[in-house]
């Protein structure tokens, strides 16, 4: 099937995620668990997908952390800290541009408001997907069909003629078991290869 749009993945995309020593100086050790996980273990703790699925807002999160992990922090600081794991993906921003030329793009991300807003401040050329497929407004995270038939329709493109790129094989798998075209991201160099070699 001919590719008509390209649909990217959000974080270790787009933009690289961290979460080691994250809430570290909040923590007092001996009084609550640890807050030690890599982004893998994150994505099934409870907490983070309730937020994540827009079951929980803003300060229903701030406090559940804060309670579960015994933490002396303002809202303030815990959203500032809760963001501080970005950083970006040398040269993504570019070949995002570079493809936007020659085709339509759209955006399917699992996250949450907090890092939503604090992204789209921060990377504004992430304002340049018009109709992202966010999570926590769908109510639902990859690998569910539903991310995937929501994602075609937000660029208005029948699934089969999409191709998205994620950084993660089950969403890879996720996306082919619903109907798209799918690649798996390594690297800016290694996305640009296949680019090539599919005539993209």
């Amino acid at each position: 099937m001919k590719i008509k749009v390209i649909i990217f993945d959000l974080g270790r995309v787009l933009i690289d995620v961290d979460f080691t020593g994250l809430f570290k100086k909040y923590l007092n050790p001996g009084t609550g668990p640890d807050f030690s996980f890599t982004l893998e273990e994150v994505m099934h703790l409870d907490w983070f997908v309730a937020h994540s699925t827009g079951k929980t807002n803003d300060q229903e999160f701030y406090r559940s952390l804060k309670e579960i992990y015994k933490m002396d922090i303002s809202f303030d600081d815990f959203k500032k800290e809760w963001s501080s794991i970005f950083r970006p993906v040398q040269g993504m921003e570019k070949f995002v541009k570079q493809t936007a030329e020659k085709y339509p793009v759209g955006l399917l991300s699992d996250t949450d408001p907090i890092h939503w807003s604090y992204l789209v401040k921060n990377y504004p050329y992430l304002n340049m997907f018009k109709k992202p497929v966010l999570s926590f407004e769908i109510g639902v995270m990859k690998p569910a069909k539903e991310c995937y038939e929501r994602a075609a329709i937000s660029v208005n493109t029948p699934i089969e003629n999409c191709l998205f790129i994620d950084d993660r094989q089950v969403n890879v798998d996720g996306a082919i078991k619903a109907g798209m075209q799918a690649v798996q991201f390594s690297s800016v160099e290694k996305l640009g290869s296949f680019f090539v070699k599919n005539d993209l």
